[in-house]
């Protein structure tokens, strides 16, 4: 199954993906998705190659940046074809989520209290936002307003559940209600946010569902808001992780989770 999915602004035919298998896979298609290669040279093996993140270099496609379950934050500098690790600076290393503008970073730990950490100049420094809301699953920088940094919960376990957005680059946060669940089942965390590269009020959030007896349904949510987050429907089911497609943002592309499909 699809774990996160890039996609190359400057050739869309290019699409990245991470498959959470059994044996974990970072995998490339040069056509579009139509075939696809395994490329994991550097990072580690087995389920710990997977990654749960990863992004393109907006001018320069042969940098990339991914999170692997084993930990840390890996680099590529040849399309993918090799890694290596770009740690440094970082007082924990587990990076569920990342989002990055320029030399502005932002990367979601999932520990015990899932902070949320920010770099100024590229990932060389790391630091915690003092006011930042904690216990995250994804987060998301608005391309037009970068300024604009959106989180999500993680795995909360109880009603109501909320995301979070700050105007000020993480100085300051506002609470932002996301109550899209039935009776039987709670949101458990926020899998992927993404913001609509030409228009700041258009938000997807994809979500996934704990049913009451604590165990994960294998169903989710995947959530549109056309007013900044004031009010949200239901589009989608399921969905593990999202990308515009950087010429066409009519273009979505989007990771199935129980299917294995990149739709």
């Amino acid at each position: 199954p699809p774990w996160a999915i890039a996609v190359d602004s400057n050739d869309p035919t290019i699409v990245y993906a991470s498959s959470r298998s059994s044996n974990g896979s970072f995998l490339k298609s040069t056509d579009s998705g139509g075939t696809w290669t395994i490329s994991t040279s550097g990072l580690a093996e087995g389920t710990s190659s997977a990654a749960s993140s990863i992004l393109v270099h907006p001018t320069s496609s042969d940098i990339l940046i991914s999170c692997p379950d084993g930990g840390g934050i890996f680099r590529s500098v040849n399309n993918g074809d090799t890694w290596s690790p770009v740690s440094q600076g970082l007082a924990r290393a587990d990076i569920s989520h990342v989002a990055a503008h320029a030399n502005t970073v932002y990367a979601v730990s999932p520990g015990n209290e899932k902070q949320l950490l920010t770099s100024q100049d590229g990932g060389a420094n790391w630091s915690i936002p003092a006011n930042s809301p904690t216990d995250l699953g994804a987060v998301a920088i608005d391309p037009q307003v970068p300024s604009t940094v959106w989180v999500g919960d993680g795995y909360q376990l109880s009603n109501p559940f909320n995301v979070f957005r700050s105007q000020d680059s993480g100085v300051s946060w506002s609470t932002i209600m996301f109550a899209l669940y039935s009776p039987d089942q709670n949101i458990m965390a926020v899998s992927d946010i993404l913001v609509h590269p030409q228009n700041s009020d258009y938000l997807l959030v994809a979500a996934k569902f704990l049913v009451n007896n604590g165990t994960i349904s294998g169903q989710g949510t995947l959530a549109r808001s056309l007013d900044g987050g004031s009010n949200w429907s239901r589009i989608g089911f399921s969905t593990t992780a999202m990308s515009f497609d950087p010429n066409d943002p009519n273009i979505l592309y989007t990771g199935k989770e129980r299917v294995g499909q990149v739709l």
